[in-house]
């Protein structure tokens, strides 16, 4: 884009009084200034070659200005297509060229017609006007010729006049004063200004298109395109020069129909497919003063939307996105364990629900992080929620979320759920068979449409998660007790990991011992895995499995501070951190017939929930399920 510039064109004389006033002028210093001697001779025989060369290098181009004679400017606004300003000759001008004469009959002789405004002076000024106009040079000589004839010794004209006078004898006058030079560059600068703030309007416009990520094209009221940007190009795979001025129905057809036309109104989320690719578009009129002048459409594909839908998710709730945990991080090499984990990556590579059934304390999480992390939805969020943890009042909006208002004490804007958070990914409901009915049924029919409405809103959302379900209870007899829907249980259910408990494991008792304790224990090898140590270990029940086992490995290496770890002490210490309560009983062993006596069994579950309560009889009673009363009762029963 050119410099926006101001060219003066005209005779020496004009353009020494033009080159004076620039002196004075503040001119900014975006704008540039060419003072142009013409040899004009004669306006009216104006060379053609000296037109085509104007033509050639400021034709058209609206950010050149040209300034010229009063006269000279007809002929240059006929021959060019720019703005071009004449130097006007007032009537103050004319005066300040009489205050040059010694004479009392005043000649103005000028190009193309005489100044009307001549015969309003007033008769104070004691002169006569006399006024002669020409339009060709040979008109010119002849009135100069005459005038010469009749006496006359000064004549007052434009630039060729008032420099050939005096050959004819006579002086000239130059009749263009510093006033209107003046005033002239000051309505081209002013032009310019304006021109400068449309451009900038422009280009900061066509900056924000350009940058947009969206595809942004824009036409006039008969919908012919008039600028796209590169977004379009790359969406539509056409390239710009195809578009422009191209009806946006032979480029798009069918996008913009008449009702849309006639409705007069934005249009937003239009889905259509071009060359095979699936494209949203948003269609809003340019309006002006009541009547459209045009239309601004703006283009995305699906996949691009759906993408950073997904980013903004994943900042929305980053601390439960996170599933740090795979198949590595599960501590075992016992054939149960081993088959769990394989029939579990094998599950990973499905994309149905997964139930894991287990008991409290086997790792249901950390299995259900290592399918997600397993699976081509590792890259997307894996969101974990506990339905025991929350109140049932919450769940709802915590679950499927909220809009604006829609309860006292809504967050301003609304929230998401967990489910559009783990859009794409992987969804964990841990302990499912503590969710209330009602939002049983609400569960339900996300996991089937795979769309969540949020509360108080009205629009559908829809979500692509996997489920996997966790459980220490048997959903079985919960359906029995209607307390669990049997048609929910059957959509968690398609896949069933059963992870084994601690006791059906005790193979890898060793190995878990090395990975609680050792890293910070300085016990030898032989005494960590004495037959005395692991026959302690294995012989225990381990209700609360390998959650229960690390609590006891950390109560144990508490037990072991300060102290010199011999093999007879940290039997001791691992006995105490096994029964912390003086009220402990043997573990669990079997008999030689290979059954378990009831009596044992009973008083090392008692034993456990105080070992978990710290001693805490009444909150032990509520872990076992039974009052306070029965268990002070069965305590005595065995002291």
């Amino acid at each position: 884009m050119r410099r926006p510039k101001i060219v003066i064109i005209g005779y020496p004389n004009f353009t020494e009084l033009a080159r004076e006033v620039l002196q004075s002028s503040h001119v900014p210093s975006w704008i540039d200034i060419e003072v142009k001697e013409s040899p004009l001779q004669l306006l009216s025989d104006y060379s053609r070659e000296s037109i085509r060369q104007l033509q050639a290098q400021y034709d058209g181009d609206p950010s050149t200005i040209l300034i010229s004679g009063d006269r000279s400017s007809l002929i240059l606004k006929n021959e060019l297509k720019n703005l071009v300003i004449p130097v006007k000759v007032s009537g103050f001008d004319v005066l300040k060229a009489i205050e040059n004469t010694n004479v009392k009959e005043i000649t103005v002789l000028n190009f193309g017609e005489n100044f009307t405004h001549l015969n309003d002076f007033p008769e104070q000024l004691n002169v006569t006007f006399l006024q002669e106009s020409f339009r060709t040079r040979k008109q010119a000589k002849k009135i100069l010729e005459q005038l010469r004839h009749d006496g006359v010794q000064e004549v007052i004209g434009g630039s060729w006049i008032s420099t050939i006078a005096e050959s004819y004898g006579m002086k000239g006058i130059f009749y263009y004063s510093h006033s209107s030079m003046f005033n002239a560059i000051q309505s081209a600068l002013h032009v310019l200004n304006a021109y400068r703030n449309e451009m900038e309007k422009a280009t900061l416009f066509k900056t924000i298109v350009d940058m947009n990520k969206k595809g942004i094209i824009t036409t006039d009221e008969n919908l012919n395109i008039t600028l796209v940007n590169f977004s379009v190009e790359k969406l539509l795979r056409i390239k710009k020069q195809n578009m422009i001025g191209q009806n946006i129905d032979t480029i798009i057809p069918n996008l913009i129909t008449e009702k849309q036309l006639k409705e007069n109104q934005p249009q937003h989320d239009i889905l259509f497919k071009f060359n095979n690719v699936s494209l949203v578009a948003d269609i809003v009129p340019v309006i002006l003063e009541g009547e459209i002048i045009g239309l601004m459409i703006a283009l995305d594909d699906v996949i691009s939307l759906q993408e950073t839908e997904l980013q903004i998710r994943k900042k929305i709730n980053k601390k439960a996105l996170k599933a740090p945990y795979t198949f590595k991080d599960i501590i075992g090499t016992s054939a149960s364990i081993r088959e769990t984990i394989k029939m579990a990556t094998k599950f990973s590579q499905s994309q149905s629900s997964v139930l894991i059934q287990a008991e409290t304390g086997t790792g249901k999480e950390l299995f259900a992080q290592s399918i997600h992390n397993a699976s081509n939805r590792r890259n997307h969020s894996f969101v974990a929620l506990n339905t025991a943890a929350l109140p049932e009042n919450l769940l709802n909006s915590e679950l499927f979320g909220y809009e604006e208002g829609s309860f006292t004490g809504a967050k301003k804007g609304g929230k998401p759920g967990l489910f559009e958070i783990a859009h794409k990914g992987t969804i964990f409901l841990d302990e499912i068979s503590e969710l209330p009915l009602h939002l049983q049924s609400t569960l339900l029919r996300v996991i089937q449409e795979k769309e969540v409405m949020r509360i108080g809103g009205e629009k559908v959302i829809p979500v692509d998660v996997r489920v996997i379900s966790a459980s220490n209870k048997n959903l079985a007899e919960h359906i029995k007790e209607n307390k669990f829907r049997e048609d929910l249980y059957y959509r968690i259910n398609v896949l069933q990991l059963n992870l084994p408990p601690l006791r059906e494991r005790i193979e890898d008792i060793p190995i878990l011992l090395d990975h609680f304790v050792s890293s910070d224990l300085a016990i030898r090898n032989d005494i960590l895995h004495s037959d005395e140590l692991i026959s302690l270990l294995t012989s225990y029940h381990w209700p609360g499995n390998i959650r229960e086992f690390e609590n006891i490995m950390e109560r144990f290496k508490v037990f072991c501070q300060d102290e010199e770890l011999s093999q007879t002490n940290i039997i001791s210490n691992m006995k105490k951190a096994l029964h912390p309560t003086p009220n402990h009983a043997p573990p669990i062993s079997l008999k030689d017939d290979n059954i378990i006596s009831l009596d044992d069994v009973e008083i090392n579950l008692i034993n456990n929930a105080l070992a978990l309560t710290n001693g805490n009889k009444e909150e032990a009673a509520k872990r076992l399920g039974i009052s306070r009363t029965t268990l002070w009762r069965k305590l005595k029963q065995n002291e």
